[in-house]
């Protein structure tokens, strides 16, 4: 996502009085890409940071420079999936999930995504 997407998405399905949640891969992070998600999160609250988690997480990708996707050493290396509210939510935790090869790595192996699936939980009132 460009820095202008991002202000068309802001200017238009999350210009709104009701409670906003904008979740996905946004090609953008604060270390990777900045533009899109600073537009971002100068008009809604980035869910990993309100919880107290510091920094948003490396979640991409998996991909290395040969396609291993079967490496389950591979480390992520971008901060690009995000989720970002507005409004009467409450986060009441985040995580990953997909992250993590299993121990013992089976064989063969291969990772799930290549990105982490970000979880957010959230209430109402």
């Amino acid at each position: 996502m460009s820095g202008f997407q991002a202000q068309e998405l802001l200017a238009g399905p999350a210009k709104t009085s009701l409670p906003v949640i904008v979740s996905g891969d946004f090609n953008s992070g604060p270390k990777t890409a900045p533009n899109a998600y600073n537009a971002l999160a100068a008009a809604l609250s980035d869910t990993w940071v309100a919880a107290g988690l510091g920094e948003p997480p490396l979640t991409c990708c998996h991909l290395a420079p040969e396609d291993l996707v079967s490496d389950p050493n591979d480390v992520y290396t971008q901060d690009l999936d995000h989720v970002f509210t507005r409004g009467a939510l409450k986060i009441k935790g985040e995580h990953l999930v997909g992250d993590t090869a299993p121990n013992p790595v089976p064989e063969p192996f291969l990772w799930p995504s290549d990105h982490a699936g970000m979880v957010a939980t959230l209430a109402t009132g």
